[in-house]
């Protein structure tokens, strides 16, 4: 519990600001993020997983079913569509 304040700053990075970037740049940047929390004294886990942040288990199995890849550019990507919102 005393790592969600961190994980929520580096969750909602990524909503806001790394969806038109690429897994490799992506992941780049969260890792610059929970570093930069760490600098803060802000408490992160240290591999955050966006996926699992945002889904289930249950959730990814089901979009597997449906003939998404399991990949992790896959997974971000879908969790990008579900759960964020245009404005």
């Amino acid at each position: 519990l005393i790592r969600l304040p961190g994980d929520c700053i580096v969750a909602a990075s990524f909503m806001d600001y790394l969806g038109p970037f690429g897994p490799e740049y992506r992941e780049e940047i969260l890792k610059g993020i929970a570093a930069k929390c760490t600098e803060l004294r802000i408490h992160v886990s240290n591999a955050p997983d966006i996926n699992r942040f945002f889904t289930t288990n249950a959730e990814i199995r089901k979009w597997v079913a449906f003939g998404l890849p399991p990949d992790d550019a896959s997974l971000q990507n879908a969790t990008l569509t579900m759960y964020s919102g245009r404005w």
